[in-house]
């Protein structure tokens, strides 16, 4: 689950909202104490998968270059900044 689980704490109790943006507004879901360790490793894993699939991404786009530098005979290089396999040849 994308977004946020914040708590204020009023007086000696706590409250968990659960805040996330959908078209660039902000949206806030209450989240009774209960529920608070279920939405936060909700939450956790969210942020995990993320790790993940963007990891996967880069894995396919180095193996991307690698088919393409076999298929057409160039190359790829590395770009010296940020370290991205590159194209030499633009369009």
């Amino acid at each position: 689950m994308s977004g946020t689980l914040n708590v204020q704490t009023v007086g000696n109790a706590k409250r968990y909202t659960l805040t996330d943006k959908v078209n660039g507004k902000t949206r806030c879901l209450y989240v009774p104490v209960s529920m608070e360790a279920k939405v936060r490793k909700y939450v956790e894993n969210w942020k995990e998968l993320k790790v993940l699939m963007q990891e996967m991404s880069e894995m396919t786009r180095q193996l991307l270059a690698a088919e393409i530098a076999e298929t057409t005979g160039r190359k790829p290089r590395k770009n010296a900044r940020t370290g991205e396999m590159v194209d030499k040849q633009k369009t």
